[in-house]
């Protein structure tokens, strides 16, 4: 009885190691089998709009208020660029936009050299058990690499958050004050 419980317990541990390791590679190419095909249930089902626009957009509106004093031009300029943000993270978080993100059919995500949009890399990084980060390869800094959150969410994986450090760092460029 000992031993069946014991190797009961090995094999749901082992089980339950192999979920863990493989997993998101799977999440990953389900999320981009969806997007390849324009499968928008799969997305709707994959991705938490809600949070990845209410991410994006505080994200993008820190960034705006992080050039500006509060007063003057400044913070009509923050306060218009807010509006903007606004529409475009509205237009970009949508089953569309998310397929063309995870393509790579963005322009800030394209390598020069790369005329397949279908070749996006992406690298898996942890960040715990509940969490990992699919973070675009390519050109640029590491620090600038956009990167799909994913949280997990039962067995399954949800994309939670879209981390585009380049076009927040390009919008506080715009926002700034001379």
């Amino acid at each position: 009885m000992k031993k069946t419980l014991a190797l009961l317990i090995l094999i749901l541990a082992a089980g339950a190691v192999a979920w863990f390791v493989v997993s998101p590679d799977r999440a990953v190419d389900r999320l981009r089998t969806a997007a390849r095909e324009s499968d928008t249930a799969t997305l709707e089902s994959m991705v938490e709009f809600d949070s990845v626009r209410t991410y994006l957009k505080a994200d993008l509106r820190a960034t705006l208020d992080a050039g500006t004093d509060g007063n003057g031009p400044g913070a009509f300029a923050t306060a218009f660029g807010g509006a903007l943000t606004d529409g475009v993270v509205d237009m970009l978080v949508s089953p569309e936009g998310i397929a063309a993100l995870v393509r790579g059919d963005v322009p800030f995500l394209r390598a020069r050299d790369r005329p397949d949009v279908d070749a996006v890399e992406l690298e898996i990084e942890r960040d715990g058990l509940d969490t990992f980060r699919a973070l675009y390869l390519g050109e640029g800094n590491e620090e600038d690499r956009p990167a799909l959150v994913f949280r997990r969410d039962g067995l399954d994986w949800r994309v939670v958050r879209i981390e585009i450090p380049a076009l927040a760092r390009l919008l506080g460029q715009t926002g700034r004050q001379p």
